[in-house]
């Protein structure tokens, strides 16, 4: 039998959870970056949260999203799908309790020994730093317990794979659908590369 993977997004924005989850159904729990829109560096700042910290830190964290913009003041993260239902104080108090619960739950993979595809899509190559995401698989490869494959759109300008990481460019393209043709786009090249074919597939 063939053992379960794991299918985590790990940012920039819900284009990731949302091919995971809609165009391979790969998705079984939910996690702390599916469904936001935030910058490298907080990920890698969050990703350092031991266990027993992760009530403290983000009560803390959510006192700072501005409840017009959704952002979160300091960082920018942006919660926009959290706010749909529920909207004020409300929304936040929902937020802290969901994001301490999907956090623990984050950490809590990480021991198990699963095996984790992390997947990362950003639309276009932003002029920034991405050293932090190079930063990030060191960090989860130490954390990680189990065998762990990273697989990233658009940090760079070029196509190349390595032993646990393959990367892809590809253009943002849109249309009235909006993203429509740019997931499209990103599910034929992980289904028809040699080194993503297996994990991919509808």
């Amino acid at each position: 039998m063939t053992e379960e993977i794991i299918y985590f997004p790990l940012g920039t924005r819900c284009t990731t959870v949302s091919m995971i989850a809609y165009t391979f159904n790969k998705r079984k729990l939910a996690y702390p970056f599916d469904w936001i829109d935030i910058d490298f560096s907080v990920i890698y700042e969050m990703l350092n949260l031991e266990f027993n910290n992760v009530d403290d830190y983000l009560k803390e964290y959510f006192k700072n999203i501005d409840i017009e913009t959704y952002r979160h003041k300091i960082d920018n993260t942006w919660f926009p799908h959290d706010f749909v239902k529920l909207s004020g104080q409300e929304a936040i108090d929902a937020m802290t309790v969901k994001y301490i619960r999907r956090f623990k739950r984050m950490l809590e993979l990480f021991e198990s020994g699963k095996e984790i595809i992390f997947l990362t899509i950003t639309p276009f190559i932003y002029d920034r730093n991405y050293s932090v995401y190079f930063q990030i698989m060191r960090l989860l490869q130490q954390k990680v317990k189990g065998k762990s494959q990273f697989i990233a759109v658009n940090i760079t300008d070029v196509d190349f794979s390595t032993e646990h990481f393959t990367h892809f460019h590809i253009p943002l393209v849109r249309d009235d659908n909006g993203w429509e043709l740019f997931e499209k786009s990103i599910a034929e090249k992980l289904q028809n590369d040699i080194t993503t074919s297996k994990y991919f597939t509808t």
